[in-house]
């Protein structure tokens, strides 16, 4: 785990619980599993940056 991926999770996070959706809504909206997301929240894993530049 970085520091960077674990900032980033965070505010994965922050964003996801301020507009009250779960993990399952989140991941849906960039087709990502719900394990994966959980993972990008706790700096588990790194995300793909240049997915999320220009997503779909």
């Amino acid at each position: 785990m970085s520091e960077r991926s674990i900032e980033t999770g965070k505010k994965i996070r922050y964003f996801r619980t301020g507009k009250n959706m779960t993990l399952e809504e989140l991941a849906a909206a960039v087709c990502k599993s719900k394990a994966t997301l959980s993972k990008y929240e706790k700096g588990d894993i790194v995300i793909d940056r240049d997915r999320y530049r220009n997503p779909v």
